[in-house]
């Protein structure tokens, strides 16, 4: 009787070193797992957000009037031709 509780007690020292030492190494794992999940929507971002800016250089290079889109929207560029009106707003 006296066996079985000393070998009860190695056995739940046993348990103890392990849980000891394997949990930290399992809370680290855990958080490399979340940093890593998080790095990889990231890129996905990037990857569309490199996509958007290739069909923009796209764009700017072959597409006239899109050229003009962007020139008047940004820099308001206006032709020879045009008159410009500007609204005048009031305080």
């Amino acid at each position: 009787m006296e066996k079985k509780k000393i070998r009860i007690a190695v056995i739940a020292a046993v348990i103890i070193a392990l849980v000891g030492v394997l949990l930290p190494g399992y809370s680290k794992l855990q958080d490399l797992v979340a940093e890593n999940r998080k790095l990889a929507e990231r890129i996905t971002q990037l990857t569309r957000s490199v996509e958007d800016l290739e069909t923009e250089k796209e764009k700017l290079e072959s597409d006239i009037l899109y050229i003009e889109k962007i020139a008047r929207d940004k820099l308001g560029v206006v032709r020879e031709d045009e008159v410009v009106i500007e609204e005048v707003t009031r305080k």
